[in-house]
């Protein structure tokens, strides 16, 4: 539909050399696995300002059209090499292109819309707003999709932290996504740095995986969706600093079970503390023995995760 609309892939905008390395070696070799890559120059294109988004709904995976040889891009941050690829939808920058490209703009009054959202000129009562963002005025945080997740607005101290959740899904198809979001604030003028600690998950980075926002929140932010399935530990990555006093982390998922860990304080607090131990589920079909959580002990000891049994701060 992007396409019937005027918009090119995202990575062949005239300034993605600022912010993807195109491997050609890499690209399969017929002509139209190569053009997928050619770059637009501003005389034929027009970026209506908009940023450049990792996430945008027309941008590709650093594996597409591969000729198995490596990566066909790079990500000049490495945050968000699987940022690429992973879309669910048209970002908030892709809807602002096609809005201003189609002068769909400044047609409605004032709303005082917050966090850089602005009037839907569908509905001149209600504001766009950015990803993690919600409300008439995109001033509250979303409140999830998931019953059983119901994310929290946490603030960060000088000491360091731990925030923790789960976001589970049955195993099967056609699920629909889910979607969680925990708000970590800070004073005015402060940052916070992030940690990541560990992740369960059983499915690709489009289904399921962690979005951590700490930049420019019109932007989508850091996909944390690590290769493989299962519990994987995440310290390896390094702590994440936030640009304002804000940070934002979203869980999607569409099949199986999901959680994480990360560790939180202002920004100068030191180097985070060693993470507790592991807490996993013990039985590989935890989510179909939801409903024995509160009346079989052993099921509550063997499935922590799904019946929410973990020890505090595990």
């Amino acid at each position: 539909m992007a396409h019937a609309m005027g918009v090119f892939h995202h990575q062949s905008r005239y300034d993605r050399d600022n912010y993807v390395a195109v491997h050609p070696e890499n690209i399969k070799p017929d002509q139209d696995s190569q053009s997928q890559y050619n770059e637009q120059t501003s005389s034929d294109s027009n970026n209506y300002n908009t940023l450049y988004d990792y996430g945008s709904v027309m941008h590709y995976g650093d594996d597409f059209f591969t000729n198995g040889n490596g990566p066909t891009m790079v990500a000049a941050d490495p945050l968000h090499q699987k940022t690429m690829g992973s879309r669910e939808g048209p970002s908030f920058q892709d809807i602002s292109l096609v809005n201003q490209h189609y002068n769909c703009l400044g047609n409605c009054p004032d709303l005082s819309c917050q966090n850089n959202g602005y009037p839907n000129p569908a509905n001149c009562g209600q504001c766009i707003c950015p990803g993690g963002f919600s409300g008439t005025l995109c001033d509250e945080r979303p409140a999830g999709t998931n019953a059983g997740c119901t994310g929290d607005t946490l603030t960060a101290t000088d000491t360091w932290q731990m925030a923790s959740g789960s976001l589970n899904q049955p195993f099967q198809q056609g699920v629909n996504m889910d979607y969680c979001y925990w708000w970590i604030t800070a004073p005015v003028g402060s940052t916070i740095d992030i940690q990541l600690a560990e992740m369960t998950h059983y499915a690709s980075c489009g289904m399921t995986g962690m979005e951590v926002k700490a930049n420019d929140m019109t932007l989508t932010g850091y996909r944390i969706c690590p290769p493989g399935t299962g519990w994987a530990n995440l310290t390896n990555i390094p702590t994440i600093t936030s640009t304002t006093n804000q940070v934002i982390v979203r869980l999607y998922n569409q099949w199986g079970d999901f959680n994480f860990k990360l560790q939180y304080a202002l920004t100068g607090s030191g180097p985070p503390p060693p993470p507790p131990p592991p807490c996993n589920n013990q039985y590989s079909n935890c989510n179909d023995l939801a409903s024995y959580c509160t009346t079989d002990p052993n099921i509550s000891t063997k499935c922590p995760v799904t019946c929410n049994t973990c020890p505090t701060g595990k």
